[in-house]
């Protein structure tokens, strides 16, 4: 008789513990899953929203700052902002970018764009220009993290801000505008 009951009890858990019986998952948890990092802009008119949380460091060249962001994780299309200084790159100076206006054609830092839409085509390349309504226009910059899994240490930054450029297919010579930008995204720095 007791195994009979303790097999009526169980029978009745796993038909009243049925898989529909769930709560759908609820998008209002605790546990804050949202991608803070985006860059977002139109290229010749066609709206770009590249939004993968893999930082893209830039890395190799203690002389460079900047990174790249991808739509995502190791997939294209990306785009990247590079900074070449005269000198090794500073803390100081990767925060003294905050509130700036950057043109293309100025010197330390020299500015640069890049676009690559897939890993197989040429990067198109941003060109200097006297125009000054091609631009970055940096919001804010904020200390994240030291980075020590990649070959050079480096120091991570969150930069925030707006951005317009012409850039260059180096094969064909053709010209695209970069406009509409907005960004939050991560940058780096070699820290040696």
């Amino acid at each position: 008789m007791k195994r009979t009951l303790l097999f009526l009890a169980v029978a009745c858990l796993f038909i009243a513990c049925n898989k529909g019986d769930d709560p759908a998952p609820s998008n209002n948890n605790n546990n804050n899953n949202t991608n803070p990092y985006y860059f977002k802009f139109k290229l010749d008119g066609t709206d770009y929203n590249l939004t993968s949380n893999l930082a893209q460091y830039m890395s190799a060249y203690p002389e460079d700052a900047g990174g790249y962001q991808m739509s995502g994780p190791l997939t294209y299309p990306s785009v990247g902002i590079r900074l070449l200084y005269d000198s090794v790159v500073s803390d100081a100076q990767v925060k003294a970018l905050a509130g700036k206006t950057l043109y293309f054609g100025q010197t330390n830092p020299r500015l640069s764009m890049t676009f690559e839409a897939n890993g197989s085509a040429e990067a198109l390349e941003s060109i200097d220009t006297a125009n000054t309504s091609y631009n970055i226009k940096v919001t804010s910059v904020t200390y994240l993290k030291k980075d020590t899994t990649i070959f050079n240490p480096i120091d991570a930054y969150v930069i925030k801000g707006t951005c317009s450029a012409i850039l260059v297919d180096p094969a064909t010579m053709k010209k695209s505008a970069l406009t509409a930008g907005e960004f939050n995204y991560i940058i780096s720095r070699v820290n040696k």
